[in-house]
Protein backbone atom coordinates (compact mmCIF):
# COMPACT_ATOMS: atom_id res chain seq x y z
CA UNK A 1 0.00 0.00 0.00
CA UNK A 2 1.34 3.50 -1.03
CA UNK A 3 1.38 6.35 1.17
CA UNK A 4 -0.98 9.55 0.87
CA UNK A 5 0.20 12.35 -0.94
CA UNK A 6 0.87 15.40 1.25
CA UNK A 7 0.51 19.10 0.32
CA UNK A 8 3.52 20.11 -1.69
CA UNK A 9 4.41 16.49 -2.83
CA UNK A 10 5.58 15.92 -6.17
CA UNK A 11 6.38 13.13 -8.02
CA UNK A 12 4.94 9.41 -7.49
CA UNK A 13 4.06 8.78 -4.14
CA UNK A 14 6.22 6.42 -2.27
CA UNK A 15 5.74 3.20 -0.60
CA UNK A 16 5.36 2.54 3.21
CA UNK A 17 8.86 1.37 4.12
CA UNK A 18 9.46 -1.95 5.59
CA UNK A 19 9.85 -1.45 8.82
CA UNK A 20 13.67 -2.77 9.79
CA UNK A 21 15.12 -6.09 11.00
CA UNK A 22 16.86 -5.72 14.59
CA UNK A 23 20.22 -6.70 14.34
CA UNK A 24 20.87 -8.70 17.21
CA UNK A 25 24.18 -7.77 18.47
CA UNK A 26 26.46 -10.56 18.14
CA UNK A 27 25.61 -10.17 14.83
CA UNK A 28 26.31 -6.70 14.37
CA UNK A 29 30.07 -7.64 15.80
CA UNK A 30 30.65 -10.36 13.48
CA UNK A 31 29.25 -8.39 10.19
CA UNK A 32 31.81 -5.62 11.58
CA UNK A 33 34.49 -7.61 12.31
CA UNK A 34 34.07 -9.70 8.50
CA UNK A 35 33.93 -6.32 6.98
CA UNK A 36 36.80 -4.62 9.00
CA UNK A 37 39.04 -7.92 7.93
CA UNK A 38 38.14 -8.10 4.39
CA UNK A 39 38.75 -3.94 4.21
CA UNK A 40 42.28 -4.34 5.16
CA UNK A 41 42.76 -7.40 3.04
CA UNK A 42 41.97 -5.44 0.12
CA UNK A 43 43.51 -2.02 0.82
CA UNK A 44 46.59 -4.00 1.39
CA UNK A 45 46.12 -6.13 -2.15
CA UNK A 46 45.80 -2.62 -3.81
CA UNK A 47 48.91 -1.37 -2.35
CA UNK A 48 51.15 -4.53 -3.72
CA UNK A 49 49.53 -3.47 -7.00
CA UNK A 50 47.15 -6.92 -7.54
CA UNK A 51 44.07 -6.71 -10.09
CA UNK A 52 40.71 -6.52 -9.81
CA UNK A 53 40.02 -9.79 -10.62
CA UNK A 54 43.23 -11.27 -8.16
CA UNK A 55 41.16 -9.11 -5.24
CA UNK A 56 37.97 -10.83 -5.47
CA UNK A 57 39.28 -13.86 -6.07
CA UNK A 58 41.01 -13.58 -2.64
CA UNK A 59 37.65 -12.43 -0.62
CA UNK A 60 35.30 -14.12 -2.71
CA UNK A 61 32.34 -14.43 -0.01
CA UNK A 62 32.99 -10.53 0.65
CA UNK A 63 32.35 -8.98 -2.96
CA UNK A 64 29.54 -11.39 -3.30
CA UNK A 65 27.64 -10.53 0.54
CA UNK A 66 28.85 -6.83 0.19
CA UNK A 67 28.93 -5.76 -3.80
CA UNK A 68 28.97 -2.15 -2.93
CA UNK A 69 31.36 -1.69 -0.82
CA UNK A 70 33.57 -3.81 -2.69
CA UNK A 71 32.96 -1.83 -5.52
CA UNK A 72 33.14 1.70 -3.86
CA UNK A 73 36.36 0.33 -2.29
CA UNK A 74 38.09 -1.00 -5.76
CA UNK A 75 37.56 2.63 -7.19
CA UNK A 76 40.65 4.15 -8.42
CA UNK A 77 39.43 7.42 -7.53
CA UNK A 78 39.30 6.65 -4.04
CA UNK A 79 36.17 7.26 -1.59
CA UNK A 80 35.03 8.58 1.47
CA UNK A 81 37.22 6.66 4.09
CA UNK A 82 35.57 9.02 6.76
CA UNK A 83 31.85 7.91 6.22
CA UNK A 84 32.96 4.26 5.83
CA UNK A 85 34.59 4.10 9.42
CA UNK A 86 31.53 6.03 10.63
CA UNK A 87 28.97 3.22 9.43
CA UNK A 88 31.35 0.61 10.72
CA UNK A 89 31.82 2.47 13.76
CA UNK A 90 27.71 2.58 14.31
CA UNK A 91 28.06 -1.50 13.47
CA UNK A 92 30.63 -2.06 16.34
CA UNK A 93 28.59 0.10 18.93
CA UNK A 94 25.65 -1.44 17.69
CA UNK A 95 27.22 -4.78 18.72
CA UNK A 96 28.24 -4.18 21.68
CA UNK A 97 24.65 -2.22 23.13
CA UNK A 98 25.70 0.93 23.45
CA UNK A 99 23.06 1.87 20.23
CA UNK A 100 19.70 0.97 18.72
CA UNK A 101 19.82 0.30 14.95
CA UNK A 102 17.71 3.58 15.15
CA UNK A 103 20.15 5.66 16.85
CA UNK A 104 23.17 3.79 14.51
CA UNK A 105 20.87 5.25 11.93
CA UNK A 106 20.40 8.75 12.66
CA UNK A 107 23.67 9.68 13.35
CA UNK A 108 24.84 7.98 10.39
CA UNK A 109 22.45 9.76 8.29
CA UNK A 110 23.36 13.09 9.89
CA UNK A 111 26.89 12.74 8.94
CA UNK A 112 25.92 12.33 5.45
CA UNK A 113 23.94 15.01 5.31
CA UNK A 114 26.82 17.49 6.90
CA UNK A 115 29.18 15.46 4.16
CA UNK A 116 27.11 16.14 1.08
CA UNK A 117 24.10 18.02 1.27
CA UNK A 118 24.97 20.58 3.48
CA UNK A 119 27.83 21.97 1.72
CA UNK A 120 25.66 22.44 -1.26
CA UNK A 121 22.70 24.22 0.61
CA UNK A 122 24.19 27.30 0.04
CA UNK A 123 25.23 27.34 -3.50
CA UNK A 124 21.08 26.56 -3.99
CA UNK A 125 20.26 29.16 -1.82
CA UNK A 126 22.44 31.95 -3.77
CA UNK A 127 20.79 30.00 -7.28
CA UNK A 128 17.29 31.06 -6.07
CA UNK A 129 17.93 34.68 -5.02
CA UNK A 130 19.62 35.49 -8.17
CA UNK A 131 17.00 34.01 -10.16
Amino acid sequence: MSAPRRVGQTGPPQQDEEPAIPLEPAVARARSAFIRSNLDKIIAMKAQGKSKEDIEAEVPRFSVDYPSLFKMVMKTDGYNEGSLKTMLAMLEKMGSGEFTQHQASVIVGQRLHDVYIKPKVPDMERKDETQ
